[in-house]
């Protein structure tokens, strides 16, 4: 079993990210050997967004997922 954050602790904002989005959930799933980078503030479609990167250690596979920085509603993923 791999503790996201210890008991008591809050998540990170990518990890909430990540584990509420059924896409990231499948990669992390599929590259159980994966880093992510911290959230980079952009603007995307006119929006205050937040850009995750999730990447394979072992390959080059990878996910970004840009999320809404307010609501961290997903925006889009790829």
């Amino acid at each position: 079993m791999t503790l996201v954050c210890l008991p008591g602790d809050l998540p990170l904002i990518d990890q909430v990210v990540y584990w509420s989005h059924p896409q990231a959930r499948e990669f992390m799933a599929q590259y159980p050997r994966w880093l992510s980078t911290p959230g980079t503030p952009l603007e995307y479609a006119g929006q205050a967004a937040l850009c995750f990167q999730i990447t394979d250690t072992g390959s080059a596979a990878n996910l970004t997922i840009l999320a809404h920085r307010h609501t961290l509603r997903v925006l889009a993923a790829h």
